[in-house]
């Protein structure tokens, strides 16, 4: 745990400093409030705050709030405002760290947006996000170069359009403890506590992630789901448990100066829009929808609160299986042991190890990446793809698997042509999972050999159908007659 005493210092100080600046201006003006109550966060609706936290080497505060439906032009995501502050950092560097630690006097923010997190209710973690046409945004990265200097403008973060309850912003550093800025609600209300652990809490060397409740919904957030499809709707929660070393005195002001501390660290589940999927029957696999999910692209766990957000996935109602796979890319860092964690499993629905191998009627044995071809169907219509007079439609429906111990992602419709007898390539004109929902590229293929299915669309006319199939892979260059 992290010692409290920099904390209460930089609240002592915090408050005779207001104090000092409200005694000159009460004869003006009434006191700010230090935090919203729930009632007061409206749509289009200002408040002014005097709400401050601060480190050992930070201090920040935020001066105004307001919620909007429309910000620098543009709308949020479905069923979320945008909150935007007024906020202020500014650098009071300690003497004992540059004297004792000989500490630079200037502070390097790094990055605003993979620094400062706004935490909703205690439950939702949600990022910065930065528009083209703001002039008055806080620079995303910056120095301050001397102690009392600061940099200040607006921050602007997605929120849920109801239900807030309670608002803190949370600051993280490599070199010094958490900050922490209360805007709304109760302190406590910002400190979610982990569960303790059981089916849907699962843990590795860097964090512990919790599938934390789900359902399935015809529409969200007055969005229909795709035709014979459905939004699973996952409460998906995590904690940063990686640590790094830092100076003890750096944290607490009666530390010794030789002494060292655990650090924890916030951890970015990176990569995550196409490593965390909903795999419907063993083989099916679908990314979020990014705009309908609360929880950001790239989620950040921190390591003070077990806290995420929502995640939303077109799933086909009648499948008989589905599953929510979390899975890794590589991480590096001081003191990461494992840098491909193991992927995290959670059963939504039925028993995956029932689910019956498909059929292949080709199969390519391109290793480490196995092709199976599954069948090949002539149609007029598939999803907006429309054969015109004389042509028709073809559909390469195709899996691949990964037998290697690590995963990686896969680009399979540049390896692929269907050639008619003459040699001419047939026209390509998308990538499709079942539902037909359009599948990104590259995808995941997981390590451990579990298919990723998907559909090859082409168009040709009818007195030139596909005859042969020219694969282009990992091990294998071959072409294979087509049946």
């Amino acid at each position: 745990m992290l010692n409290n005493q920099s904390f209460r210092h930089c609240h002592a100080i915090g408050l005779i400093l207001l104090a000092l600046i409200l005694s000159l201006s009460a004869s003006q003006a009434g006191e700010l409030p230090a935090r919203l109550n729930a009632v007061d966060l409206a749509l289009d609706s200002s408040h002014s705050l005097s709400a401050e936290g601060c480190n050992r080497a930070l201090h920040f505060r935020v001066t105004g709030i307001e919620l909007r439906d429309r910000y620098a032009g543009q709308a949020p995501p479905p069923g979320q405002h945008w909150l935007v502050m007024d906020a202020r950092v500014e650098n009071r560097m300690p003497a004992d760290l540059l004297f004792d630690l000989d500490y630079r006097e200037e502070i390097l923010i790094a990055s605003v947006r993979r620094q400062l997190y706004l935490l909703v209710n205690g439950e939702l973690v949600t990022r910065r996000v930065l528009f083209e046409d703001d002039d008055g945004a806080m620079d995303d990265n910056f120095i301050l170069g001397r102690i009392g200097e600061g940099m200040g403008g607006r921050l602007v973060y997605p929120v849920p359009a109801e239900g807030i309850e309670s608002l803190s912003l949370r600051y993280y550093h490599d070199e010094f403890a958490p900050a922490v800025v209360v805007l709304m609600g109760q302190s406590d209300r910002d400190a979610a506590s982990m569960p303790a652990p059981s089916g849907s809490v699962k843990s590795n060397d860097l964090m512990t992630i919790g599938m934390m409740g789900a359902s399935f919904q015809p529409e969200w957030h007055g969005q229909a789901a795709p035709d014979g499809m459905e939004w699973l709707v996952v409460d998906l929660r995590g904690q940063g448990t990686w640590v790094i070393e830092a100076d003890a005195l750096a944290l607490n002001r009666a530390a010794d100066p030789r002494d060292k501390i655990d650090l924890p660290k916030v951890m970015e589940y990176v990569q995550a829009q196409g490593l965390l999927t909903a795999v419907a029957d063993g083989h099916y696999a679908y990314p979020r929808n990014l705009s309908l999910s609360l929880i950001p692209d790239e989620p950040a766990f921190l390591p003070d609160v077990f806290a995420g957000g929502k995640a939303v996935f077109p799933v086909p109602i009648d499948s008989k299986t589905i599953q929510l796979e979390v899975h890794f890319p590589e991480f590096r860092g001081p003191g990461i042991a494992t840098p491909i964690p193991d992927s995290m499993i959670f059963v939504l629905r039925g028993d995956p190890l029932a689910v019956p191998q498909a059929d292949g009627v080709t199969g390519i044995d391109d290793e480490p990446t196995p092709f199976t071809l599954h069948a090949l169907k002539q149609l007029d219509q598939f999803v907006d793809h429309s054969a015109g007079p004389g042509q028709t439609l073809i559909i390469l429906d195709a899996s691949m698997r990964n037998t290697s111990p690590v995963g990686g992602m896969m680009a399979i419709s540049g390896r692929i042509d269907l050639l008619t007898a003459d040699g001419s390539k047939i026209e390509y004109l998308g990538i499709y999972n079942s539902g037909p929902i359009p599948l990104a590229e590259p995808f995941w293929l997981p390590a451990g050999g579990a298919p990723r299915r998907f559909n090859l669309v082409y168009q040709t006319s009818l007195d030139k159908l596909p005859k042969e199939l020219d694969y282009r892979g990992v091990s294998v260059n071959t072409r294979v007659a087509l049946p």
